[in-house]
């Protein structure tokens, strides 16, 4: 199970040691993953895959939540079900839940409360306006994150915004540019009067400013304008280009908002429904429910499909002896097989290299030499071996310029005088060079003397074997004849003992059956072969022998016509 394992080592890569805060929490609420997703209805493994799949989910959720994961952490352990089952149904990305746990932190509310109070204000809301839930919640995280512009409301609230916004037919997001733009007394009376000089429309500057809410705002200026009797749907690109900037929105925004044929729905009417919405919390059953159709599922079941029946069985009965579960094959019988080999492997390895040390200590010669090796290759040994060596190619090229010196004596001498360095060095002078040859000389004595050692045990060896080979022979019946013992005897015969009595007896039936079959055969056979011989026969011996016949009678009728003219020629 290559992706569970590396799943975990992700975890650990990300988060640290599995049995602490963030990494522990992550595989327990992957852990707890078990048979239905919260109280959805839906499978766990057909939304959240396998486990590697649910780690890699948690950890990426963990990874969004950010700090907050050391609060909401424990939490999620425990409800895992329900947070993942809210996180999908929702729509909400790493970041947007970070928002409503942050949300949860400031409120004082649970995490799964907050969320439900979010899911329940979109299903009711989506129910009531015809739209989606799913798309309602996705823009409640978002407008949960962004802080700076809708901090000071509730879910209510910011659900209202997000239906307001949308049954105009803009995002949410197109409307806050109003937020800015009456933020100040100062700019609020500024627009305002922007507002009346331009389009006659009058507002409350004051009201605007202490109106917190951004869809309410908006509200406003539409009923101004649309007291004032203003369609931007009919006003001059200069017009429009104006009310734009007074209103903080953009051109294609403006238009679409300040449109007298664009109504919409109005914002009293969604605040109505949402408060209704609040004080009518569904419960938690219910509401996981209701968000199981927005829950999408993971598509892996074409991957089995690929396969035969056989082969998916003989895969579910290889992990079944290996006794892997979701989770791998850690507390099985075949996991405690790996385990032990495993270790016996690492106990494996120190042996050889306490054997490996042994052998250099203790093996007549090893050490030697390698010490020798050493002093060889010792800097101090190994310059003046170089010096030597550089001294001798020197007199060698000193020697080719020499007019009384032959190029044949030059290169006796250089030959000469590497052969004198080299045995200087080896033949005793030098440390190194006779360490190495007394070890190889002890290492040698000592194979020589475990061969000598073998070669009896050997040759009893073979002479037990082909004197038990000859009894087998002699007396096929008794297996002993190759056996180490008369226990070893018993103990395989009774061994094979069922099989041998089960062949008899599978003997014993089909014989009689077997017999009849082939002594028919042989008869059918019999007159098959005697209707084509008498048909074919002499077609079979003319194929068979007329080729010999007819060469032969050739050759005879050739030798005779030589014969002849032979005869003739000499008379």
């Amino acid at each position: 199970m290559p992706e569970l394992w590396q799943a975990f080592e992700d975890i650990r890569k990300q988060f640290g040691d599995f049995r602490t805060d963030v990494s522990k929490n992550v595989i327990t609420a992957a852990k707890s993953m078990q048979g239905q997703l919260g109280e959805t209805g839906l499978s766990v493994w057909r939304v959240m895959g396998l486990a590697a799949d649910r780690l890699k989910f948690f950890a990426e959720l963990a990874e969004g939540l950010g700090a907050t994961m050391h609060t909401v952490g424990p939490e999620i352990a425990e409800s895992a079900g329900h947070i993942a089952a809210f996180q999908k149904g929702l729509g909400l990305a790493g970041e947007e839940m970070r928002a409503m746990a942050e949300l949860s932190m400031r409120t004082g509310k649970t995490l799964v409360e907050t969320l439900a109070e979010t899911a329940n204000m979109s299903q009711q809301l989506g129910k009531e306006f015809g739209m989606s839930a799913k798309i309602i919640s996705r823009s409640m995280g978002k407008a949960t994150k962004d802080v700076k512009n809708f901090g000071s409301l509730t879910q209510k609230q910011i659900g209202a915004n997000i239906v307001f916004a949308r049954k105009l037919g803009v995002e949410f997001d197109k409307l806050l540019g109003v937020v800015d733009q009456f933020d100040t007394f100062e700019d609020a009376a500024e627009n305002a009067a922007q507002l009346a000089q331009a389009f006659g429309a009058n507002v409350d500057a004051f009201e605007l400013m202490n109106e917190q809410d951004p869809a309410k705002r908006i509200e406003s200026l539409r009923m101004a304008m649309r007291a004032a009797g203003r369609d931007a749907a009919t006003m001059s690109r200069q017009e429009l280009k104006l009310l734009a900037a007074t209103t903080g929105l953009d051109e294609a925004t403006t238009k679409q908002v300040f449109s007298l044929n664009n109504q919409g729905v109005s914002y009293d009417s969604i605040t109505k429904k949402a408060a209704e919405a609040a004080e009518a919390q569904k419960e938690l059953p219910i509401i996981m429910k209701d968000l199981a159709a927005s829950i999408e599922r993971m598509v892996k079941q074409a991957q089995l499909a690929k396969k035969g029946f056989f082969d998916t069985f003989m895969e579910g009965f290889t992990r079944g002896v290996k006794g892997w579960n979701l989770w791998g094959s850690h507390g099985t019988k075949f996991g405690k097989i790996m385990w032990n080999i495993r270790r016996a492997l690492i106990d494996t390895r120190w042996a050889g290299i306490r054997v490996g040390q042994a052998f250099v200590k203790y093996f007549p010669g090893v050490s030697q030499f390698f010490e020798g090796l050493a002093k060889f290759f010792d800097p101090k040994t190994w310059k003046q071996t170089l010096k030597k060596v550089t001294d001798v190619f020197e007199a060698f090229f000193k020697d080719l310029g020499d007019p009384t010196v032959s190029p044949v004596d030059a290169m006796k001498k250089l030959f000469g005088r590497l052969k004198d360095a080299f045995v200087s060095f080896f033949g005793g002078q030098s440390s190194a060079g006779r360490d190495m040859f007394e070890g190889i000389k002890k290492f040698g004595g000592a194979l020589v003397k475990i061969l000598a050692g073998m070669i009896p045990m050997i040759g009893e060896g073979i002479a037990k074997l082909l004197k038990g080979i000859t009894g087998f022979i002699r007396d096929p019946g008794s297996i002993g004849a190759i056996m180490p013992g008369a226990e070893a005897q018993e103990g395989l015969m009774a061994f094979f003992a069922p099989l041998i009595e089960a062949l008899v007896a599978f003997a014993e039936v089909v014989k009689p059956a077997l017999i009849e079959f082939l002594t028919v055969l042989w008869e059918k056979s019999k007159e098959v072969a005697k209707d084509l011989w008498s048909e074919y026969g002499n077609y079979v011996l003319l194929i068979m022998f007329g080729p010999a016949v007819l060469k032969g009678l050739v050759a005879g009728i050739a030798t005779g016509f030589a014969k002849a003219v032979a005869e003739g020629m000499t008379k």
